[in-house]
């Protein structure tokens, strides 16, 4: 394409006098090529006064598939983000950007932002953990654009990045709350995609919440052989990273119909729908605020013979509870997609409270301990999920099951908690707090 270097071609006539004729095919230097490309790619950005919707696929191959980030760049060299990921939708944060480049034209996001960097950063637990964290790209090189769109590529995971120009009609706000609500109601575990008469094609989402669906392909013949296609939410459905080519046709984008709970492909001359099923037996959000008996073991290997009442609060809606009722308040997760909770161990990262021990307050934390005894801090994925059932009188049985992480790395499964506190940070020694809540256990909803 025009927009990247070209390699200069020099063509060479022997003549009898030995002499060599140039034929210079580019009236300017490369390096001034190269400085007409960077000064085109920032006119492109800063030609959006609104700003403009970024396509952001994080890691190598689209593991954790697309999340949306808004960024307005400024002519003093400062850009402005925000991001579907972040907590607050109000918040924008500044920094510094460069296009660099002495081979072609770099977008660099140089100063610290959070809005970015926190996909870039290894020190972040999510992803693939600490040391590697979502091993995304914050610089950019650009191929080709225009006033509402630019297309660029990650310079060190390579992942195609989309600008596209940010409507004029709504504020960053607005949009990534609309985003949020529309989010809300896509989530499903199960997708069947309908393609013409074809036969029907089960997905189902990524069960880490990660944007990505896994299927298994029609002319696979190995059932337990999935293909994962990383999307991205937009403002009406969904986009896949790439389009997926499959019975003859490609599919990649996606309209939401909210009253058929469906998908309705909008690529021209397709006829494909994907429709949104619930898990059998799932449990929504409200139906797991209450009060609850806990049962529970006093030591390891006991029958679980002891009670306490406890109660599951709202923390944040549809998304995480507060469990009461025990010495201190824990975190449980909500997995939309599955309509199930989850005690992770990354509750060992939160302070819950403190405990005075030796006339010093310590930190409280929780552990999740295996049914081998084995206690790990820092795995914050190893966790337990509900089994829901119900009893005679209709009374909702919540048992904790391992969920299979810990069980996959280390042949153990989670099934008790203890709160502890460090008596010596230097050297790791820790107390435990009494009672330790030993498992199987299991709440009976009142």
């Amino acid at each position: 394409m025009k927009k990247l270097l070209l390699l200069i071609t020099l063509t060479g006539l022997l003549i009898p006098s030995c002499k060599i004729e140039i034929d210079e095919t580019f009236d300017t230097s490369a390096s001034e090529r190269i400085e007409a490309v960077k000064q085109e790619f920032s006119e492109l950005l800063l030609s959006s006064p609104a700003g403009w919707i970024i396509e952001y696929y994080p890691g190598e191959n689209r593991p954790y598939g697309g999340y949306v980030l808004l960024a307005r760049f400024h002519e003093d060299g400062t850009v402005s983000l925000s991001s579907q990921a972040a907590e607050d939708f109000s918040q924008v944060l500044t920094s510094t950007y460069s296009i660099n480049g002495s081979q072609s034209a770099v977008l660099s996001f140089d100063g610290y932002n959070e809005m970015i960097h926190y996909w870039c950063d290894p020190q972040v637990t999510g992803g693939a953990g600490t040391s590697v964290g979502y091993g995304g790209d914050f610089e950019f090189v650009y191929y080709s654009g225009d006033r509402n769109q630019i297309l660029t590529r990650g310079k060190k995971r390579s992942s195609v990045i989309r600008f596209t120009k940010f409507p004029e009609d709504t504020t960053w706000e607005q949009y990534l709350t609309d985003l949020a609500d529309l989010v809300d109601q896509m989530l499903f575990a199960t997708y069947n995609l309908q393609v013409g008469d074809q036969e029907t094609v089960v997905m189902t989402l990524d069960a880490n919440g990660y944007q990505i669906l896994q299927y298994n392909h029609p002319d696979e013949p190995n059932p337990d052989i999935y293909t994962y296609l990383p999307f991205i939410y937009t403002d009406t459905g969904i986009k896949l990273y790439e389009p997926l080519d499959i019975f003859s046709v490609q599919l990649q984008n996606f309209q939401y119909v909210p009253d058929s709970k469906t998908f309705i492909c909008t690529d021209e001359g397709v006829d494909a729908v994907i429709e949104c099923k619930m898990n059998e037996g799932y449990v929504y959000y409200e139906e797991f605020l209450g009060d609850y008996t806990l049962y529970y073991a006093t030591s390891r290997g006991n029958l679980v013979e002891n009670t306490v009442t406890v109660s599951l609060v709202e923390d944040v809606p549809n998304e995480s509870f507060k469990l009461t009722g025990l010495q201190y308040d824990i975190y449980i997760g909500f997995n939309r997609t599955m309509g199930i909770i989850s005690m992770l161990n990354n509750n060992n990262s939160v302070e819950l409270g403190t405990y005075l021990y030796n006339g010093e307050d310590k930190e409280i934390f929780l552990w999740l301990i295996t049914d081998t005894g084995h206690i790990y801090r820092t795995n914050y994925t190893y966790g337990m999920d509900s089994e829901i059932s119900y009893d005679a009188d209709g009374k909702m049985i919540v048992q904790w099951k391992e969920n299979g992480v810990c069980y996959r790395a280390a042949s153990r499964n989670m099934e008790s908690i203890a709160f502890y506190y460090y008596t010596n940070e230097i050297t790791s020694s820790y107390q435990y707090l009494s009672p330790r809540y030993y498992g199987p256990l299991s709440m009976v909803k009142y």
